[in-house]
């Protein structure tokens, strides 16, 4: 849940524009600039009442995955992962439209700096390419954006999310990663600074890819939905009243 926080607490702001007392829903645009402004705190400080951690900066002090399949073995752990820099966000569009069936949420945000360090171990392979390492990961995003419609439907006292679309886009990256040892049938193979500049460059380009923003979207629209299905829309009104 840590991970989606930020987009949790954006969905909250709906609920400002939902009446909850017999949920009463007819078309209207509402802007969302300035609420959205108002999360930033609640990036800052967390919200208990709702199970939301601080995410500014994000910190977590160990985590580990695993990947298991036909020709890909990897395993992964972090520690020490200190990020900073994502409630420092600009809103550059976002309205809310209340319409007789639907709710329909757009915000479009850049992140002109996100930072980020972490330990890291992993040891696996890719098909003929074999991965060891154990030292330190640094990088600096620069211009992140990302930019989302999503599409609610209302049940009973609950939100539930009907469509999502989303895209993303990155400016540049500097990833810098040391001691890790690439191996291609056992033979040692690309410097660190080869691996980091292959990262860098392609990085941009991974987070345009459809696969991977099908694959994203899923997790989020399952990860949203398990959140509001425990809390309803006047928990989330109470919760705005405190920003």
């Amino acid at each position: 849940m840590k991970y989606i926080a930020f987009g949790l607490i954006l969905i909250c702001c709906l609920a400002q524009a939902i009446e909850t007392n017999g949920y009463h829903i007819f078309t209207k645009h509402v802007t969302l600039e300035k609420l959205v402004e108002q999360v930033k705190n609640v990036l800052k400080t967390g919200n208990e009442q709702l199970g939301i951690p601080v995410v500014d900066p994000f910190i977590v002090e160990r985590t580990q995955f695993k990947i298991e399949q036909k020709e890909i073995n990897l395993n992964v752990l972090l520690t020490n992962v200190n990020v900073s820099g994502l409630s420092e966000f600009k809103v550059l569009d976002g309205d809310i439209q209340l319409i007789p069936t639907d709710l329909k949420f757009n915000i479009n945000l850049t992140w002109p700096l996100i930072i980020g360090s972490t330990n890291y171990k992993t040891t696996g392979y890719i098909d003929a390419y074999s991965f060891y390492g154990d030292s330190d990961i640094n990088l600096s995003a620069q211009n992140f954006t990302l930019e989302t419609e999503i599409t609610f439907t209302v049940s009973e006292k609950h939100l539930k999310v009907k469509n999502m679309e989303l895209k993303l886009s990155l400016k540049k990256l500097d990833f810098r990663i040391t001691d890790l040892q690439i191996f291609y049938n056992y033979e040692a193979i690309l410097s660190n600074g080869l691996v980091n500049e292959l990262i860098s460059e392609m990085a941009p380009e991974w987070l345009e890819d459809e696969t991977f923003i099908d694959n994203l979207k899923l997790f989020a629209i399952k990860k949203i939905d398990a959140f509001l299905s425990i809390k309803t829309a006047t928990e989330i009104l109470e919760f705005l009243e405190t920003i």
